[in-house]
């Protein structure tokens, strides 16, 4: 197994195993990491990396923002979007969160439209306000959640990550790709 910090896998891995010994024996205490009493919480900046910040500055992908507030085209490119993993709209996907131009349909089918799966998209429920934002290379990034149904009826929550770009007069959005895991919600 091997994994790149990039999309190409350049350069030398940052993680390369051959093989992975599970032990079964282990304390169940070694996992325990004890927080000191004046830890605090610091919540990491909303960010992307800046490997994909090239893909997604391409002007022909994403929608325009012309005439839109930060909120509103958040709101259309995310339900955009996940109309699209709806439908199982694959060229669509692509043009909207151009990252996934790096990954084979085969592999956006299974782990993204999940066809035969109960746990594939079929009703998006709520998007809801932006809620953290960044800045990126390109410009205003922001996290937008979103509730989900699933085929299996569980309802999730899953952040969008929306790239702002201004290019010139034209503004317009992509989607980077998910914050954090889906999480499933009452």
């Amino acid at each position: 197994m091997k994994q790149w910090q990039n999309l190409y896998r350049d350069g030398p891995p940052i993680f390369d195993a051959f093989k992975i010994i599970y032990y079964q024996d282990l304390p169940d205490d070694i996992f325990s990491v004890p927080v000191p009493n004046d830890a605090k919480y610091v919540e990491k900046p909303l960010q992307i990396p800046e490997a994909t910040v090239g893909i997604l500055s391409d002007p022909r992908d994403g929608i325009s923002t012309e005439g839109l507030t930060q909120q509103e085209a958040a709101r259309k490119i995310v339900q955009t979007l996940y109309q699209a993993v709806i439908g199982q709209d694959i060229d669509r996907l692509k043009s909207l969160s151009p990252l996934c131009r790096n990954w084979g349909d085969e592999f956006l089918r299974r782990i993204i439209f999940k066809p035969d799966k109960d746990d594939r998209i079929v009703e998006i429920l709520e998007i809801g306000p932006v809620g953290r934002t960044g800045q990126s290379p390109l410009g205003p990034i922001a996290a937008v959640p979103t509730t989900l149904r699933l085929k299996n009826g569980k309802k999730v929550r899953q952040q969008m990550i929306v790239q702002f770009r201004q290019r010139g007069d034209t503004a317009s959005c992509v989607v980077h790709g998910p914050y954090g895991l889906p999480r499933e919600v009452e």
